[in-house]
């Protein structure tokens, strides 16, 4: 279920007002599920987004891209790291309770991606799955961890995700979307 996601990034080629629109997460997927045909056009102006999809009409105002990263940007110069979609998937699944849990100390808890497997703890609960997954250690928030589990779920049709990681940002890739979360 992505509607725990805040924030969507598009890049639009050639558009008015720019080339990132930055929308409400929620407002968007529930958009993207009403939508009622393969066919959708997009209508940019200045702030407004206008979508049309056969009978289908949404509207709604694009936020301020300052303080959202430009991921184009931070992918420059970065090489991927190639991860099995479905063992991302599974790790994250297998460690997600011990920093999904409602109890759970926010902030105390994260993930470790390393070479020796996906370790997840709240503080009080540690969870792991040793199956190697990235060769130089990655942290990331629990917060991350339930969308990110809900991306890889959607994103079936690909076999592995990139995933790029610089001082503070990691970037997970699928095709031409992009997921991303600050490090921590």
């Amino acid at each position: 279920d992505l509607m725990a996601l805040n924030v969507v990034s598009a890049f639009v080629e050639d558009a008015d007002v720019g080339d990132v629109i930055t929308v409400p997460g929620k407002k968007f997927i529930d958009l993207l599920n009403r939508l009622s045909s393969d066919t959708v056009e997009l209508v940019i102006t200045d702030n407004d987004i206008q979508i049309f999809s056969g009978s289908y009409y949404g509207e709604f105002k694009s936020l301020g891209v300052e303080g959202y990263p430009d991921i184009r940007k931070i992918q420059e110069g970065l090489q991927p790291i190639t991860i099995n979609r479905s063992l991302l998937l599974t790790a994250l699944q297998k460690v997600g309770c011990a920093v999904n849990d409602e109890e759970a100390r926010k902030q105390l808890s994260a993930v470790e991606l390393s070479d020796y497997g996906v370790v997840a703890t709240n503080g009080a609960v540690c969870a792991v799955f040793m199956e190697p997954l990235v060769q130089e250690k990655m942290y990331i928030s629990a917060s991350c961890v339930s969308d990110l589990t809900s991306v890889l779920n959607i994103f079936k049709n690909f076999d592995n995700v990139e995933v790029y990681a610089d001082e503070s940002f990691l970037i997970f890739k699928f095709g031409e979307s992009i997921f991303f979360s600050r490090l921590i």
